[in-house]
């Protein structure tokens, strides 16, 4: 009994550790989200008068416009390294939510979940496409196969190849959350939701101008849960029915794994792609 004991306390001391750990990742990233919003905000304004009176005739005017384009530079280096810092503490809630949450899955809990999608109709090609019977199912599979057979990098750099959702792009392309979650929908034959089929670059900001906005309440598998404020900084794939659990599954870091609708502090947007 003692020993029961001894297990029990050191469980809740894990939990509280990774719970101190998800606030203060959170925190952090909230701190960084505001700056590179409002380096953002600023750089945009500079540039933007800058550039008008770049046109001017007048010497002076001219001047003080590439005064100002420098200055909106400076801004948008700061925006850059704050965005970075966000970048590094995603990974690190995300990291804590899962000892959190116990969002870590067992090999056999996740080939239950792949025999009981099979069993539904979808299925994998083997390579970068799902079929099956209904969205939903197709989309649950697809993020459960890209967890286990996804590329295990993150990258803001390189072209944007959406063409292997579950395989995962090589090494020199981008890969990181808005690029992932557009090819999830991609693989399972879903028409790009901006009519553009998945010929135009994609981003968080861009990806939230487009879907169905709906609340909390009605989030359910293929939904986008988007972090922040616009043009929001980290984006997360809603993983089943909000009424069964809050798993999302998104790339926050070199792993795509899971996390939760509450991952990130602060405000919160949805958007539906899918009936």
């Amino acid at each position: 009994m003692n020993r029961l004991r001894e297990l029990v306390e050191k469980a809740r001391h894990r939990l509280l550790g990774a719970e101190k750990r998800l606030k203060v990742a959170g925190n952090r990233w909230q701190v960084n989200h505001d700056l590179a919003h409002d380096q953002h905000k600023i750089h945009k304004a500079l540039e933007h008068k800058g550039k008008k009176q770049l046109k001017s005739d007048k010497k002076l005017t001219q001047e003080h416009g590439e005064m100002l384009l420098y200055e909106a530079h400076r801004h948008s280096r700061r925006a850059y390294r704050a965005h970075k810092r966000q970048l590094y503490w995603v990974a690190k809630a995300k990291k804590a939510a899962a000892q959190v949450a116990h969002l870590k899955e067992t090999v056999a809990d996740r080939e239950a979940k792949l025999k009981k999608l099979e069993a539904r109709g979808a299925h994998w090609n083997g390579h970068n496409q799902v079929n099956g019977p209904n969205d939903k199912a197709n989309l649950e599979l697809a993020m459960l196969l890209s967890m286990t057979h996804g590329s295990q990098f993150y990258s803001q750099e390189g072209a944007l190849d959406l063409d292997h959702g579950i395989t995962g792009p090589s090494r020199g392309h981008r890969h990181d959350c808005s690029s992932w979650d557009w090819s999830i929908l991609k693989v399972c034959g879903i028409p790009d939701p901006t009519g553009n089929d998945y010929n135009a670059n994609v981003f968080t900001g861009n990806e939230a101008e487009h879907g169905e906005v709906i609340s909390e309440g009605q989030l359910d598998t293929g939904c986008d849960i988007f972090f922040g404020t616009a043009p929001f900084h980290h984006v997360e794939k809603k993983f089943g029915p909000i009424s069964e659990s809050r798993d999302t599954v998104g790339h926050g870091s070199d792993p795509i794994d899971k996390g939760t609708v509450s991952l990130l502090p602060g405000p919160r947007s949805y958007r539906r792609y899918v009936k």
